[in-house]
């Protein structure tokens, strides 16, 4: 046979060690035993399903009035369901179980099982197996309890629609821990210390008695008004959510047969849930109606605080000195609660009834808020002073707020609010001045910059002026020849003349082809200086 330790909601490990039985095999236990009456568990057919081996599936329905079963001692799934008549049911030598289920027995009473325990092994052939019992009991309107003496620790309890009775005098007095604990009516455990997730939905006078609860992962509390939760210091380290939903429930369901312990000192208007004082991550307040809901010991949320949509309700978050992101939006004929004591905050969010009577400094013990402090008051004499001064401290990064005395410190203005220079710097975030830094910087740089320009060009300028001016510079040669006088003839007209003598000569008429002395400032000292032309030679006749 093999042997495992098995912890529920995971796969049975087998262990290493193991032995195989090469004896004649037992007859084994069958996968389902229907039982219907009280001779169906004496049925020698389930005898390979009792004493040293365990079961895999015991379905319960039945006309009996009562059952037991002597000699079952451990097993996987015990199911209870259409047995109208069923008032007793006893498992005296059970000692291992996975799941109990209870579902649809009207007038079942009590259910006993003195011998189960946690970490208890039973042989499932061929396997044996360890189990943390899970029970779940619903539409037992005449339930009374559980007795569980020998129980210490627990799986999954789900306790719905039973009459109010149950549980007040134990069953589960011993129950240390749990891993899930879901009930909607009277709870007493007075040894419970932590719970991996906790829901509870309440009703008027429904009281549970946790005195020693200190540690949860998820709390979920519905319907909490007129209820009463006593807990010790008590640490979320989920998330925790309080809302109002409707919960049909039948007549017998709220009916006392047990008067309540101390109701002098009950309110019927609070919900207390004073011994809370951390939440690790998201915190949901919301849809609370006429309530006062006291969270006086919260300091602490690791996520996000949602107070939203509650009416008529009043929220005591004295101690609250840190949470991710704060959001109090909507809630109807309530005011926001004081913050006096909240340090840091991702980012706040704040709409509705502000309380005016201590003045403008909502936030006083206020450290940091590195997102967005926006403020949306309903009540138009709220004045945003003091918040303006911790922006301008650096205490809030970004503030929007539509009260009095805000200048333009809002992120989004208001037209009609007034605006000079010196209250728009005030309402810059760090990036904005940041930005218009370096535009100063920028422009300075550009301007030196154009000037210098300017500067050197005239200076350039001054200085070829001069050079031009100065008599050691000979002076510039004409780009280009004199304009010629339109009357002149052309370069190649030649003109024919007669000579005293009779004889022809050809004579230049264009002056350009003329050879002409050159102006003065081109003569130097090394040119030869030009005879004039000798006169023309005559003919002598020799007669």
């Amino acid at each position: 046979m093999c042997k495992s330790s098995y912890k529920p909601g995971h796969v049975p490990k087998i262990s290493n060690q193991y032995s195989i039985d090469t004896a004649p095999a037992a007859r084994e236990c069958p996968a389902t035993i229907n039982i219907s009456s009280q001779e169906d568990t004496e049925d020698d057919a389930f005898s390979a399903c009792t004493g040293d081996q365990g079961f895999n599936g015991l379905v319960i329905k039945t006309e009996a009035e009562g059952l037991g079963f002597a000699n079952f001692t451990g097993g996987f799934n015990i199911s209870v369901t259409a047995s109208p008549q069923l008032q007793i049911l006893s498992f005296p030598d059970l000692a291992a179980l996975e799941k109990l289920i209870v579902a649809d027995a009207p007038a079942l009473t009590q259910i006993s099982l003195p011998e189960l325990r946690a970490e208890a092994e039973t042989l499932v052939y061929p396997v044996t197996y360890t189990f943390t019992p899970s029970i779940s009991i619903s539409n037992a309107l005449q339930f009374g309890g559980l007795s569980l003496p020998a129980l210490t620790e627990l799986g999954d309890l789900v306790i719905r629609h039973v009459p109010r009775r149950q549980l007040t005098s134990g069953g589960l007095r011993n129950i240390t821990m749990a891993r899930s604990i879901t009930s909607d009516n009277t709870l007493e455990y007075p040894s419970l210390t932590s719970v991996g997730t906790l829901r509870l939905t309440g009703y008027e006078d429904c009281g549970y008695f946790l005195p020693n609860l200190s540690s949860v992962g998820d709390f979920t509390f519905t319907n909490a008004l007129g209820s009463r939760l006593q807990t010790s210091t008590l640490s979320v380290t989920g998330s925790f959510t309080l809302n109002t939903s409707p919960y049909p429930r039948a007549a017998n369901e709220t009916k006392f047969e047990f008067p309540p312990p101390s109701p002098d000192v009950f309110d019927a208007n609070a919900i207390d849930i004073r011994n809370l004082t951390s939440v690790g991550a998201n915190a949901t307040i919301e849809s609370n109606t006429n309530a006062q809901i006291d969270l006086s010991a919260l300091a602490t949320v690791g996520g996000a605080l949602s107070i939203t949509n509650n009416t008529n309700c009043s929220v005591d978050l004295t101690k609250l000195s840190q949470a991710g992101t704060l959001s109090i939006i909507d809630n109807v004929d309530s005011t926001i609660p004081r913050l006096f004591n909240l340090e840091r905050a991702d980012s706040i969010h704040l709409r509705g009834r502000i309380d005016t009577s201590s003045g403008p400094n909502i936030l006083p013990s206020l450290t940091f808020v590195s997102g967005t402090v926006a403020i949306e008051s309903w009540n138009a004499d709220f004045n945003c002073s003091r918040l303006v001064s911790q922006q301008q401290q650096g205490l809030i990064n970004n503030l929007s707020c539509n009260g009095t005395d805000n200048g333009t410190t809002t992120s989004t203005p208001p037209p009609s609010s007034p605006s000079t220079p010196a209250a728009s710097s005030t309402g810059l975030s760090t990036g904005a001045w940041a930005g218009i830094g370096v535009g100063i910087g920028l422009a300075v740089i550009g301007g030196l910059g154009g000037w210098l320009f300017l500067y050197f060009r005239r200076r350039f300028a001054a200085l070829e002026a001069s050079a031009s001016a100065s008599p050691l510079r000979p002076p510039s040669r004409p780009r280009s020849p004199p304009a010629m006088d339109n009357t002149r003839a052309d370069a190649n007209t030649a003109t024919l003349t007669l000579n005293d003598d009779g004889s022809t000569a050809r004579h230049e008429a264009d002056a350009s082809g003329m050879i002409v002395e050159k102006d003065s400032y081109y003569i130097v000292s090394h040119e030869l200086y030009v005879l004039p032309a000798e006169l023309p030679v005559t003919t002598v006749d020799s007669r």
